[in-house]
């Protein structure tokens, strides 16, 4: 059964486009409220100037590992501005998990009834995650360093040597105020 717009509402497409007629592109019944869903959780918080609140916190965790502790979050965020943003739908479950074939996908999946209807629905987008250059360096360094040690006892650490033989101060050094340097009219007084 179709649902009335007059009962779910009627707006513009997400995203933004044209129809056949060339007019503003339409989106309603429950593919207005698909279309919500995706513009909320797909735009980040602070990322509008006039609704600065507006938006999902998941895109805080963009450099995150694809691990439980960064679906949790995920989870909790999503859930958080679904809560927050659309009034229209009440949020039944959501679930983060990795993506079976991409290390750097997180599918994230929104089940949800829309309130007026009663009608259940799911919806699952991938979210995909930035891995860190941290990440990727500290495993080479570990991958070079099981390398190149040699196996046995570690060798023995050499005795540590002071670098100067001077005394180290913590006094910050004060540098001298500058003076203002004086006008015509002060110079003129002074003659």
């Amino acid at each position: 059964m179709p649902l009335s717009p007059d009962v779910i509402g009627r707006g513009w497409a997400f995203p933004f486009g044209v129809n056949a007629r060339g007019g503003i592109a339409m989106a309603e019944g429950d593919d207005e409220i698909r279309q919500a869903i995706i513009m909320i959780v797909r735009t980040r918080r602070g990322g509008r100037v006039m609704r600065p609140e507006f938006g999902c916190r998941i895109w805080e965790h963009i450099f995150a590992p694809n691990n439980a502790a960064t679906w949790t979050f995920a989870e909790h965020h999503v859930r958080e501005a679904l809560g927050m943003w659309e009034p229209r739908i009440e949020v039944d479950a959501v679930r983060a998990t990795p993506d079976p074939d991409v290390d750097a996908i997180m599918q994230v999946e929104v089940e949800y009834t829309i309130k007026a209807t009663h009608d259940a629905r799911s919806l699952v987008f991938p979210f995909y995650l930035i891995p860190s250059e941290n990440e990727n360096a500290s495993a080479a360094t570990d991958a070079a360093v099981a390398v190149l040690e040699p196996p046995g006892p570690p060798a023995k650490a050499l005795p540590a040597v002071a670098a100067s033989a001077q005394p180290v101060s913590t006094n910050t050094m004060s540098l001298p105020v500058p003076q203002a340097a004086p006008t015509p009219r002060a110079e003129e007084a002074s003659r």
